[in-house]
């Protein structure tokens, strides 16, 4: 239920208007025998600018991406939730690969990608068990993510609106790898130091099995921002804009 809230947050309630493909963003030739290297380099162009965020296409600033609330353990073992959330470091994504085939009306669009340091700072309230120990707390919390590795892939479909052909997402998936990952809960077990002092080096010792843990429900927030951006252009740019004869 959050990650429908947070789409509609990100990209709003779909309006459908014939758009012109933002100035920032250059369209490639589909039947150019160089597609990937024209859409590798026009998108890598535009990551500064598209961080910066466009109303007009729904697009929110990444620098740094505003949440209200993040649900990132819901397990029956955990509840783990993060509100007036910052997610800082988007804009230092390294694009790495992009591609784009056509087959059968799916355009399949791929990419990969490394972020160097995302750092995510909110306010927590965690309850349940971490991996083997009861945990419990509330107040600031700080999430570092080092050289973060993404993989994604996304089917699109054109679809007639108002006699112009879009593209509709029709299935996304995304893989996501990360070096080294630290989690600072201050105020755990309502500031008990004792307790606070053993639990902060049970996480930093257990640091990769704990994320792995909570990484569902991180790569759930990561789509719902890629989906944001991806939707915020083929939600009102049509087809023949996109791709250029």
């Amino acid at each position: 239920m959050f990650i429908k809230f947070l789409l509609i947050f990100l990209i709003g309630i779909p309006t459908i208007f014939c758009a012109k493909l933002p100035d920032y963003i250059k369209p490639c030739k589909l039947d150019d025998a160089n597609l990937n290297s024209c859409a590798y380099n026009n998108a890598k162009a535009a990551i500064p600018r598209i961080a910066q965020g466009d109303p007009k296409y729904n697009l929110p600033s990444l620098s740094p991406l505003h949440i209200h609330q993040i649900t990132l353990g819901g397990s029956r073992s955990l509840n783990l939730s993060l509100s007036h959330v910052d997610i800082i470091g988007i804009p230092d994504v390294d694009l790495q690969t992009l591609g784009i085939t056509f087959n059968d009306s799916i355009y399949r669009l791929t990419a990969s990608a490394n972020v160097p340091k995302l750092n995510v700072k909110g306010d927590y309230k965690i309850n349940g068990r971490i991996l083997i120990l009861p945990i419990t707390g509330n107040g600031p919390a700080n999430i570092n993510l080092d050289d973060v590795f993404f993989e994604v892939e996304y089917d699109l479909k054109p679809e007639t609106k108002n006699s112009k052909e879009y593209l509709k997402l029709v299935n996304d998936n995304i893989e996501m790898k990360v070096k080294h990952v630290t989690f600072k809960f201050e105020n755990l077990f309502n500031g008990d130091k004792r307790l606070s002092a053993e639990m902060d080096k049970f996480i930093a010792n257990n640091s990769q099995e704990i994320f792995n843990e909570l990484k569902p429900a991180i790569i759930e927030v990561i789509k719902t921002v890629c989906l944001s951006i991806l939707k915020g252009i083929t939600n009102k740019v049509p087809l023949d804009e996109l791709f250029v004869k």
